[in-house]
């Protein structure tokens, strides 16, 4: 999981249920044009209650996942708040379960982008802990 959307930090998502009923799109105020080729510039809201939905059902069913789970996830993400995501993992009953927090304070919540510093660290990352799944496996 890389930044899991399992806790928003806008306090506006709360609201989702409601807005999804009168609107389509949220348009947003702080919008940085310089990342217009990987992020939107309005809310989806349609989109956002799909979210919202499959937080719920998560949170529902995360007592149940048994199945080896890495986390990776930036302390620094300005859209997900990494302690309730943490709260989330401690409670998956899975034994083979890893976390890997990610410091830093730019371009946090997408950790795959290219201009992403952390990129390769995070690659890394991933990469190790499927080695290491492959040798628990065999």
């Amino acid at each position: 999981m890389l930044n899991p959307a399992l806790k928003i930090k806008d306090w506006r998502f709360r609201f989702i249920p409601l807005m999804q009923l009168f609107n389509n799109i949220y348009k947003k105020s702080d919008f940085d044009a310089n990342y217009a080729g990987y992020f939107y510039d309005v809310w989806p809201l349609k989109g956002m209650y799909q979210l919202y939905l499959t937080q719920k059902y998560v949170k529902k069913k995360l007592h149940d996942y048994d199945s080896p789970v890495l986390l990776v996830q930036a302390i620094e993400d300005e859209v997900v708040d990494y302690k309730g995501v943490l709260r989330y993992f401690e409670n998956i009953k899975a034994k083979d379960k890893k976390k890997f927090l990610v410091e830093g304070k730019e371009d946090m919540h997408v950790l795959t982008l290219s201009k992403n510093s952390k990129q390769q660290l995070v690659f890394n990352a991933i990469s190790n802990w499927i080695k290491e799944m492959s040798n628990v496996r065999q």
